[in-house]
């Protein structure tokens, strides 16, 4: 490993979430954060953003590689102990430079959604990863992160306060939007060119799979059989009323959740082996509220069922995504990246049915401020 190795380096820099990226890290005392660059396909967007956003800065290296050449990405992993991939869709774009991370011994984390995608990947690195002692962390964004680490924590507050392993999880998603807020404040164009191409291909197999990231076959059957995905409202009192499906994707933090409870367990901590989990956003009381919760439903099975669909209804979804998206480097007004607000309340039931909850709240857009300050975090 080279001794002269940046800290970290944030790749795609230039997006919109690359740019949230940097506004967090230039937020950060300079000294506190190492030696660390931003990279991209084009060294000049690069410099202009340095200009614009960091214009007395002179600490920040900038490094040009495209995703699309091998050689660039070996380069650019072989250059830094951490990679922060913010370049999607990341199965167009990524393979190659995971590949590069596993082969140069760097630790990578990016922001996908992609659950077949990164099921390729764990079976074509995960032993080389474990083997080289490289961590590979996908989905690390509001996307599976708080989640995933929320299951955590709720766990061991179980087992700390009842002295049991927990058996199942509910998670509930709330978030307070400023007045004013439309449409256009909830995806930034990075993530529509996602959603392009799931149009444009259609869905792969395990896309809605709870077990897709489970490597021991006889565990997937089990899991798939006791704790499937299912789009559909329930009604919890405790937890806020009438909860509705997670948005924007009820398939990624499940696959997610799942393979962590299952690695962490092997390593001692305490879930059981019939571990159930289950999500879900808070609607409210009332008619209007389950009526809500039921539009949501219903609007997340058309669209699944339109991904599924042939291409005679993808197509004009697609053209229509073409028409009304963001593109590429636009997103969500200031007003809703500063001003909204979420929280997670999650609730674990162990082994012996007793529960506890345990709350966690944030500042900031979920899928775009806060996010890139819990990418940048874990990197």
């Amino acid at each position: 490993m080279r001794a002269d190795r940046y800290d970290f380096v944030v790749h795609g820099a230039t997006g919109f979430t690359g740019r949230e990226a940097l506004r967090h890290l230039l937020s950060k005392p300079p000294q506190s954060l190492g030696r660390w660059a931003i990279s991209g396909r084009d060294g000049g967007r690069l410099a202009d953003l340095l200009a614009t956003m960091a214009p007395d800065r002179d600490d920040i290296a900038i490094l040009v590689a495209d995703t699309s050449e091998t050689d660039a990405m070996q380069g650019l992993a072989a250059s830094t102990r951490v990679l922060v991939n913010l370049a999607g869709p990341y199965a167009k774009h990524g393979a190659n430079i995971l590949a590069a991370c596993v082969e140069q011994r760097t630790h990578y984390l990016d922001l996908t959604g992609e659950i077949p995608w990164v099921r390729r990947m764990m079976e074509a690195y995960h032993r080389e990863a474990e083997r080289r002692r490289v961590k590979l962390v996908f989905c690390a964004g509001y996307e599976s992160l708080p989640f995933d680490l929320l299951t955590l924590v709720a766990a061991r507050a179980l087992r700390e306060r009842n002295g049991v392993a927990c058996r199942k999880i509910d998670i509930v998603a709330d978030a307070r939007a400023p007045a004013g807020m439309g449409p256009g404040d909830m995806v930034s164009g990075g993530t529509v060119n996602t959603m392009r191409e799931a149009l444009a291909t259609g869905p792969e197999e395990g896309s809605d799979d709870p077990a897709a990231l489970i490597d021991d076959p006889a565990r997937a059957v089990a899991l798939r059989s006791r704790n499937p995905i299912a789009i559909r409202a329930w009604y919890d009192e405790e937890l806020g009323g009438y909860i509705g499906p997670i948005f924007p994707a009820p398939f990624i933090n499940p696959p997610i959740i799942h393979r962590s409870t299952q690695l962490l367990a092997a390593a001692g901590e305490p879930f059981a082996d019939d571990f159930v989990y289950r999500e879900g956003t808070k609607i409210g009381e009332g008619m209007q509220a389950r009526l809500a919760a039921e539009v949501l439903c219903l609007g997340l099975r058309g669209v699944s069922a339109a991904l599924a669909g042939g291409a005679w209804i993808r197509q004009p979804l697609l053209a229509l995504l073409d028409r009304i998206g963001p593109r590429s480097g636009e997103g969500p007004s200031e007003k809703a990246l500063s001003e909204m607000q979420w929280e997670l309340v999650a609730r674990a039931e162990g082994t012996d049915r007793r529960t506890i909850n345990v709350r966690l709240h944030a500042d900031g857009h979920p899928g775009y401020r806060s996010t890139a300050a819990m990418i940048v975090a874990s990197g």
